[in-house]
């Protein structure tokens, strides 16, 4: 604007002189305009924008970034801190891959992640630099709630139940009984047993905040530390392993995936929706099941330790052999609880290291010696084949047979004690307890009937006046019976 006055000016200026000969304009008038028009000319010239050149006040718009991506404003020294969008129930398969969060640089202190051996069952307590979180607890008893107190852990800031599996949730509900929980998430599947009901019924209760875990939750746990579930995005209950919450927990470059109990149909499912699941630690799934493994995916979390969280001695034979081929074959490190106990990893966020010196080694099974070929140009001579000797017929194999999965081996008088039986479906069940007083007649140790897993725990306190020592736990159904001891310090 200020260049079209001073162009006006400047013309106008010129105009004067030769009204100035007509004497009708001064000539000390006519300088005085033609020098007014000239300065505004001037700065007209220099107010107005160059072409090419934009000036923005406010912040850059959309891909008007520095050349690395990032607002030259920020010269805070971090990465930007941006959220990628949350993958919504029913997106997987859609060609677009989701990533999980970088790394983040700098943690501050240390995390440590304690992979609790519970048996055949999981428990994982993390502790970051300014938080305690609990994912699942194992079968019902103290086993957990124990681990806890012995860590002077006396609040929980998160607990995960990774799916409504005994093995799984049975121990939360001790913990909820003993320790405040600020939040609970679970998948949220429709499940009907009496250890299902029970956690549910605790959390509402003690008003605790319940979350339903879906694929995309992130929470930042302060001090570098975040966590991030990648499974599941629409839940079952028809398959319970495959509703289990796959966690991401990531403390600067080191990280861990919790995979649950998911399977096959699962494995495919975050492998398709996510591009970058790249961990240092694996928590294999399903208690090292073949159903919960795959080459595949393997190769995409390509981590350099694995842990198996399996009971010793357990009827599934877990871990498979085919698992631990294939962690042997891709080199990853394994730790196993039935083997090691409780494995505990601690970390910096550069390094990192575990309380177990050294890791289990795989020896295949040998496959027997081939039998010898005859020599060319022979056929070996025909054997009489024997008469057949009557065999009587085979006893029936007892998928059901009745075996201890849980028990509180040791504990104070004073304190509550637990046993978990796994036997047939929709059985009953009697337990004695036997002190030398005689047998108990504690509450809790009443007859019950199994579900349809087959299961059932005993909870119930040993009195304060029992003398210590070892007493036998009897217990009786679907004509079978077993015993087994505690010991009462």
């Amino acid at each position: 604007m200020g260049f079209f006055i001073g162009l006006l000016g400047l013309v106008a200026g010129l105009l004067l002189p030769a009204l100035s000969a007509s004497k009708k304009v001064t000539k000390k008038k006519a300088l005085l305009v033609i020098g007014i028009a000239f300065l505004l000319f001037v700065a007209g010239v220099a107010c107005t924008p160059t072409s090419g050149k934009k000036h923005n006040a406010g912040p850059p718009a959309a891909g008007e970034t520095g050349g690395n991506g990032a607002s030259p404003d920020n010269n805070s020294g971090g990465e930007a801190d941006t959220e990628e969008p949350s993958p919504q129930p029913g997106q997987a398969g859609t060609g677009s891959k989701e990533e999980t969060d970088p790394a983040t640089t700098n943690p501050a202190g240390k995390t440590t992640v304690h992979f609790i051996d519970v048996g055949q069952g999981d428990s994982i307590l993390i502790q970051t630099p300014g938080k305690n979180i609990l994912v699942d607890g194992g079968e019902r008893g103290e086993t957990v709630v124990n681990y806890l107190k012995n860590k002077k852990v006396t609040s929980l800031d998160l607990v995960v139940g990774t799916h409504p599996h005994a093995d799984h949730i049975g121990g939360l509900i001790n913990v909820l009984q003993a320790i405040p929980v600020t939040e609970v998430i679970d998948p949220g599947v429709i499940h009907t047993t009496k250890t299902y009901e029970v956690y549910l019924t605790l959390i509402d209760e003690k008003d605790i905040k319940f979350t339903e875990g879906r694929a995309g939750l992130k929470r930042d746990l302060g001090d570098g530390a975040k966590l991030e579930l990648l499974h599941p995005s629409a839940p079952s209950g028809k398959n319970l392993n495959d509703a289990s919450i796959v966690i991401k927990l990531t403390f600067g470059d080191v990280s861990f995936l919790l995979t649950g109990d998911v399977e096959q149909e699962s494995l495919k499912q975050i492998l398709d929706n996510y591009s970058r699941l790249k961990s240092t630690i694996l928590k294999v799934s399903h208690h090292g099941s073949r159903t919960g493994t795959s080459s595949a995916f393997l190769a995409a979390v390509s981590p350099e330790a694995a842990v198996i969280m399996a009971g010793k001695g357990n009827t599934y034979g877990h871990p498979h052999d085919e698992v631990l081929a294939m962690l042997d074959k891709a080199e990853i490190k394994i730790y196993r609880t039935d083997l090691h106990g409780t494995i505990i990893v601690t970390t910096d966020g550069r390094t990192y290291e575990l309380n177990i010196k050294e890791p289990y080694r795989y020896n295949p099974p040998q496959a027997p010696d081939p039998e010898p070929s005859p020599a060319p140009g022979t056929s070996p001579e025909p054997q009489a084949s024997p008469a057949p000797v009557p065999q009587p017929n085979p006893a029936p194999v007892e998928e059901d047979k009745l075996a201890v999965i849980s028990l509180t081996e040791t504990v104070s008088a004073g304190e509550t004690a637990s046993v978990a039986i796994r036997g047939k479906p929709h059985t009953q069940y009697s337990i004695t307890v036997t002190y030398k007083s005689g047998p108990s007649k504690a509450a809790g140790l009443e007859t019950k009937t199994t579900g349809a897993d087959g299961r059932v725990t005993w909870s119930w306190k040993v009195g304060t006046r029992t003398t210590p020592g070892t007493y036998p736990i009897t217990i009786s159904g679907g004509g079978e019976s077993i015993t087994v001891n505690f010991t009462v310090k």
